[in-house]
């Protein structure tokens, strides 16, 4: 026998044997797990339970990566939980520390209402008081009220000679010394 004859004799018996032996075999094995697939058997489940050696290796390399990969999830997932958390924790700092200024400036308006009102009511009752110490004046002569309205404040005497009717106001006025009555007069137009 040649050497080319043998080579095809070798050749062709491994030929042989995938052909005939090894291709049918791995559909055949193919083809029952399909058709035990289709069936409802799980033959992974069944491999481990039995312990098939080839098929419980395989199974059990899988799994292992199967739970490397679900473990280096879980790690991921929790890292991000810590970092939400850490995220909640400073926004809640911060609506704490904006609701404390929220406190601090509704506390600062209340003041300055208060301080608003009570200036309202110090003006009503100084306006008041005017009005009655204007009637003391329009009652008094005017030679005696000149004197009295020049040696006051002069912007409290421009209050009072303001509610006091025109024609008095004149001859107070004329009563007054004749600067004294000047600077009211251009302070009473000022106003």
């Amino acid at each position: 026998m040649s050497q080319k004859n043998y080579e095809k004799e070798k050749t062709s018996k491994i030929q042989w044997f995938l052909f005939v032996i090894v291709i049918p075999v791995i559909f055949a094995i193919t083809l029952l797990f399909v058709v035990l697939s289709i069936a409802g058997i799980n033959v992974v489940d069944m491999a481990e339970k039995h312990n098939i050696p080839v098929v419980s290796a395989l199974v059990q390399g899988d799994e292992k990566t199967k739970n490397e990969k679900k473990d280096t999830q879980i790690s991921e997932l929790q890292e991000t939980v810590k970092n939400k958390e850490t995220s909640i924790e400073q926004l809640e700092t911060k609506v704490e520390s904006k609701e404390e200024k929220i406190a601090e400036l509704e506390q600062t308006i209340s003041e300055l209402t208060n301080q608003l009102n009570d200036q309202k009511e110090k003006q009503q009752n100084q306006e008041e008081q005017v009005k009655e110490v204007s009637l003391t004046f329009e009652e008094m002569d005017p030679e005696s009220a000149a004197p009295v309205i020049e040696n006051m404040d002069q912007e409290v005497a421009v209050k009072i000679l303001t509610e006091i009717p025109s024609e008095q106001r004149g001859a107070i006025l004329s009563a007054m010394n004749p600067e004294m009555a000047a600077s009211f007069t251009s302070e009473l137009l000022n106003n």
